[in-house]
């Protein structure tokens, strides 16, 4: 049902698109349940999702991002900046990472450019 958008949201840094399984809760507490989703692109700050959970802009989540060449997945924190159903029974949202030391933006840094350098992504 239309977009909602935080008034933050805008890009700063260039994304990448991929196609990756994530898992996420919300944020704060151990008894969430953990559920499914698609990452769709991801920046150096952030990325886009694909979920048929229903969540709000504002909300706190922790992400496992699981990518293929590395055993353990990546650990992220992240809330949601905006939200979009651009078709029936599709939303996607856009996730800002929040919480991030140096050593974690390092990683997150290390993967996007890993991402960036596959075949069929622009330059």
């Amino acid at each position: 049902m239309g977009e909602q958008k935080h008034p933050f949201e805008h890009r700063r840094d260039p994304r990448v698109t991929l196609s990756l399984l994530i898992t996420f809760r919300l944020s704060g507490t151990t008894e969430s349940t953990w559920c499914s989703g698609m990452a769709t692109d991801i920046s150096a700050g952030g990325l886009r999702m694909r979920t048929e959970e229903q969540l709000q802009v504002g909300e706190q989540l922790e992400f496992k991002l699981l990518v293929p060449v590395r055993p353990e997945p990546y650990l992220l924190f992240g809330q949601i900046v905006w939200k979009r159903e651009p078709a029936p029974a599709r939303v996607e949202y856009g996730v800002a990472f929040v919480d991030v030391t140096p050593d974690k933006q390092a990683e997150i840094d290390a993967l996007v450019e890993f991402l960036r350098k596959r075949p069929g992504q622009p330059s």
